[in-house]
């Protein structure tokens, strides 16, 4: 059965869109079957990415697992306390071993080793509220009615502080990276298009084969990563057919291009007009934009706490991406504004300067005018 088959057997849809590596990839894989099962006794069957550059898109059930997690809490009385306690103490533990590499002249080989050996553990960790966040977005009705509003808004809360460590964590990979390519005599960026075991096996034996070396540089052109949690299999590919025929099938939304009204979840009510403003993730417009108009639409794959300055700015919030428990829908209802999640297509819709209402009373974005 090829990938493409198994995509399909185990129902996998488009998930998240984000700026990271294949090596972060592989060890999401890692943490959100093997040791989400370890930790919390619920995994993924499977997982898959396709990444061009540091760019990627994920492919999860969400469903299947909704459904565990929903089972998993009626069976435990409609308690998370246990499980995010055991979460925290992940984080906790796995930050504070960051903190110390960061602190102290630790070796670089060996920093990368205790950064590798724990970060599918701390990913763990994030997959649990994941978990959770992915109910909240498949059944929004189940989690509104057996876990309060405050517990709501706490475990959100405490789902955006552990996010919050692993864009830290590619800088530190990163900063050493730029250090160990001086004993490969390799591009720093190579060591990102590894998986988590190749790059521990290259780490051991202190170099990278001719083979090896050619195979990494046309992953870092694109790839699809494939995870299976029953077989505890890990496949790379490079196969341009394969990857744009999965793009194709998962991924075109050409036929939405020219819709006037984009549908969505409505996080918190209200209307506004404004004129749009995208975050390009990764890119100078969300780290070097400091202002924003006051009448501005921010559109965003999904949000993050650093572009807290723009949200508390802008007229209204609209994401691909979120449930009742992301941090887009969390902030909107804390500032009280409008706020539209779930879109999956806005990103790829709405163009800056585009006029736009965002009528979160009935979750649609109505497109008034494009902009020149």
């Amino acid at each position: 059965m090829d990938i493409k088959d198994k995509i399909r057997r185990y129902g996998l849809r488009s998930g998240a869109e984000r700026e990271v590596s294949l090596l972060t990839s592989s060890c999401v894989a890692l943490g959100y079957t093997k040791y989400l099962e370890k930790n919390f006794g619920l995994h993924y069957d499977a997982f898959c990415a396709i990444g061009r550059g540091f760019h990627y898109r994920s492919f999860l059930n969400e469903r299947s697992i909704s459904e565990k997690v929903e089972r998993k809490l009626r069976e435990q009385g409609y308690e998370t306390s246990h499980d995010r306690q055991r979460a925290q103490e992940i984080h906790s533990r796995y930050r504070d071993r960051i903190k110390n590499i960061e602190e102290k002249n630790v070796p670089t080989e060996k920093a990368i080793k205790v950064i590798l050996e724990g970060y599918s553990e701390y990913f763990s960790s994030l997959g649990y509220y994941n978990c959770l966040w992915r109910l909240s977005k498949e059944n929004p009705g189940f989690v509104t009615t057996h876990i309060s509003g405050n517990n709501i808004a706490v475990i959100g809360s405490e789902r955006n502080a552990v996010s919050a460590l692993y864009p830290q964590i590619e800088n530190l990979l990163r900063s050493l990276f730029q250090v160990l390519r001086e004993v490969f005599r390799e591009a720093a960026d190579l060591f990102f298009f590894t998986t988590k075991t190749e790059l521990l096996s290259i780490l051991d034996k202190g170099l990278i084969n001719q083979e090896t070396k050619d195979m990494i540089e046309m992953r870092s052109q694109q790839y699809l990563h494939f995870y299976e949690y029953n077989n505890d299999k890990e496949r790379v590919v490079t196969s341009p057919e394969l990857i744009s025929s999965v793009e194709v099938e998962y991924f075109h939304v050409g036929q939405h291009i020219d819709a006037s009204e984009i549908l969505g979840v409505a996080a918190f009510p209200g209307v506004v007009r404004g004129r749009v403003f995208v975050l390009q993730e990764g890119e100078q417009n969300i780290d070097g934009k400091k202002e924003i108009a006051f009448d501005t639409v921010l559109v965003a794959k999904h949000t993050h706490p650093k572009y807290t300055h723009l949200v508390k700015q802008c007229a209204a919030i609209v994401a691909d991406e979120g449930g009742i428990l992301s941090h887009a829908a969390i902030i909107a209802r804390e500032l009280k504004k409008p706020c539209i999640i779930g879109t999956k297509i806005a990103t790829q819709v709405l163009k800056d300067g585009d006029l736009v209402e965002v009528d979160a009373n009935e979750g649609v974005v109505r497109i008034l005018e494009r902009s020149t």
